[in-house]
């Protein structure tokens, strides 16, 4: 028996699980959440064939799909995160693993291409949350164990980098988001945190808005949930003046739990147990709002809003749904 470790993500966290692969009887295949690159959807997968006599085949790899057809093709080898892009800046992580029959994970890799400047991070552990960079305004902010991480997109002068900050949050925190300019936004302990993007500092926070989080138009959205009802809550991203914020408008999601949001245009897209909600960016002049509509789609799917679609990553498949 050889045993190898595997590890699953989600919004919430990543959780190691050891499995006992016992000769060619089990084959594990792992995939990450979906980006758009310019014209192709990115994403990640992580697979460990069946053992042989001389051992597990650990193989990781990069999943390129046309968004218009979903025809996929090959890529480099990255795990867990797919690209994620900001103009001339890309970045992605990558597992750092031994090769076959040994496949044991040696740490994790963030590796950033600044036009012609190409540089990485390296961290010894597996970390928490999709470990999916955030690129904004030229900087690169990663989730990592219970802590944020903030670096110059541009880098450091060196092949290797550190962080020009890195902000203990305590708890898992989940993937960021950021715009050009303006906060940093990160979700842990059942809060969302606004952070100064130069120092790290806290700006304000929302309690009880941790979640899956999406900016624009100057709101931060974050499709969480508030006991055991799933909610999407609309935050000023400015904040309000005070440490502790409200959301300006509120709706209640259908289903047991809210696991994606993203934004399009002028429509923030959710994903539930139930399927897929849309609802106006700018709210219903309301301080509760309804749904423009409810789609139903396979549970737990991961939204990517672009090339004029809605794209759904579930667990083995991908859909696409008109704006």
């Amino acid at each position: 028996m050889i045993k190898v470790r595997n590890f699953i993500s989600d919004e919430s966290g990543v959780t190691a699980i050891e499995y006992a692969l016992i000769a060619s009887l089990i084959a594990v295949f792992i995939i990450t959440a979906v980006t758009l690159v310019g014209d192709q959807l990115r994403s990640g997968h992580l697979g460990f064939a069946p053992i042989t006599r001389v051992g597990p085949v650990c193989v990781t790899g990069t999943d390129v799909l046309d968004p218009a057809t979903g025809a996929e093709s090959g890529g480099p080898p990255v795990f867990p995160s797919p690209t994620a892009s900001d103009g001339a800046t890309v970045a992605y992580t990558a597992l750092d693993i031994s090769p076959s029959p040994d496949c044991a994970l040696r740490g994790v890799d963030l590796h950033v291409t600044s036009g012609a400047t190409s540089w990485s991070a390296s961290y010894p552990d597996f970390p928490s949350g999709a470990f999916l960079p955030t690129l904004a305004g030229g900087q690169v902010f990663l989730s990592h164990t219970s802590s944020l991480d903030a670096y110059a997109a541009a880098g450091c002068g060196a092949a290797t980098c550190s962080p020009t900050w890195t902000r203990d949050l305590g708890a898992a925190p989940g993937t960021p988001v950021a715009g050009r300019t303006g906060p940093v936004f990160v979700s842990v302990g059942g809060d969302l945190l606004a952070l100064d993007r130069t120092t790290g500092a806290e700006m304000w926070r929302a309690p009880g808005a941790g979640g899956s989080i999406a900016l624009a138009h100057g709101t931060v959205y974050a499709a969480t949930a508030s006991g055991a009802t799933p909610t999407l809550k609309a935050f000023v991203a400015a904040g309000c003046g005070s440490a502790s914020c409200a959301p300006t408008w509120t709706a209640t999601l259908p289903g047991t739990a809210a696991t994606s949001v993203a934004v399009g245009g002028d429509v923030v897209y959710t994903s539930t147990t139930n399927g897929v909600q849309a609802f106006a960016t700018s709210g219903c002049g309301a301080p509760t709002c309804s749904a423009l509509v409810d789609v139903a789609q396979p549970a737990s799917a991961t939204i990517t809003v672009g090339q004029g679609r809605v794209l759904l990553a579930s667990s083995g498949r991908l859909a696409a749904l008109a704006l």
